[in-house]
């Protein structure tokens, strides 16, 4: 009797250990196909670009001509309220 319930835990545990080995070469299959990929990308970007605008936070590393008015101001937004420490 216990070893008929040990045999068949030992066949339901090769079968959870198949599906997930399983599921884990499908999904690494399809997260590596690249037509997947763009389809992907594309979802992700037609979301991003439909939701709320993104404001411009940063401008360039180092600013290469001056700034126009209205990235003056918004240099000016970003500081208001900003706590700052020089050290």
């Amino acid at each position: 009797m216990v070893r008929k319930i040990i045999d068949g835990l030992a066949v339901i545990s090769f079968l959870l250990v198949v599906v997930i080995t399983g599921g884990g070469v499908f999904g690494y299959l399809w997260i590596t196909n690249e037509d997947n990929q763009k389809a992907i990308k594309e979802k992700v970007m037609k979301e991003v670009t439909s939701s709320i605008p993104l404001p411009s936070l940063s401008g360039p590393a180092l600013p290469t001509n001056p700034l126009s008015s209205k990235q003056q101001k918004n240099e000016e937004k970003k500081a208001v309220g900003v706590p700052f420490s020089p050290f």
